[in-house]
């Protein structure tokens, strides 16, 4: 089975000969405002797919390092099983101390757990923009994500955070606030989308341009 950096390839071979088959007005035509809009939102659509299983858009990114506090958390359990094969040897206080950090490392793992993605916005932003400071996720609901949105332009198709307090989140994302790990979700300079995402664009234009 093609993989998507294949099928992309195919599809600009594709495209290529459409536009080269089409005339300036015909591809005006086609490409109207309203289609340019389906087409944005169909990437959003396999952008936040990929978002959903942990998958970067921008390439290069790979995959999202989980969560700061639930690599902390995992660790904690580990070292809370460590001590179980201590605790089976141990007799007397010895061994009532052993089974009293287990049960101090399995409490600090549930915190960790519940702590999540720490808050992104600092005092600054929170000035900016009025909002109180909300744990961030990449999950598929809360403001950040219902915010990724398509507008057309002059004929070009924008994908981004158009709201400020959204595109001040995905800046946080990108630059690892509070010691996070960085995890854009939109391309910016010369970064481009994965090879997924530049195939879902290729596919939806072609179809666009193909009439099917």
């Amino acid at each position: 089975m093609a993989n998507a950096a294949t099928r992309a390839r195919n599809l600009k071979a594709n495209l290529s000969k459409a536009v080269r088959d089409a005339s300036r007005e015909e591809l005006k035509k086609r490409l109207t405002p309203a289609a340019l809009k389906r087409i944005g939102d169909r990437v959003i659509a396999r952008m936040l797919q990929q978002i959903s299983k942990g998958i970067s858009p921008v390439a290069g990114f790979g995959r999202f390092p989980e969560y700061k506090s639930r690599t902390n958390a995992r660790g904690l359990r580990q070292q809370a099983r460590a001590l179980s094969k201590a605790a089976k040897s141990a007799t007397g206080n010895v061994k009532k101390q052993i089974r009293a950090r287990q049960k101090t490392l399995r409490g600090l793992a549930s915190q960790a757990q519940r702590r999540g993605y720490p808050d992104s916005l600092g005092p600054k932003v929170l000035a900016q923009t009025g909002k109180k400071a909300r744990p961030v996720n990449l999950k598929l609901y809360g403001d950040f994500l219902e915010n990724l949105e398509a507008r057309v332009r002059d004929r070009i198709v924008e994908i981004g955070y158009f709201k400020q307090s959204e595109a001040i989140k995905e800046l946080g994302h990108r630059e690892g606030a509070n010691g996070q790990a960085i995890r854009p979700t939109i391309p910016i300079g010369n970064e481009k989308f994965n090879a997924a995402i530049d195939a879902e664009i290729l596919k939806a234009i072609d179809e666009v341009l193909n009439r099917r």
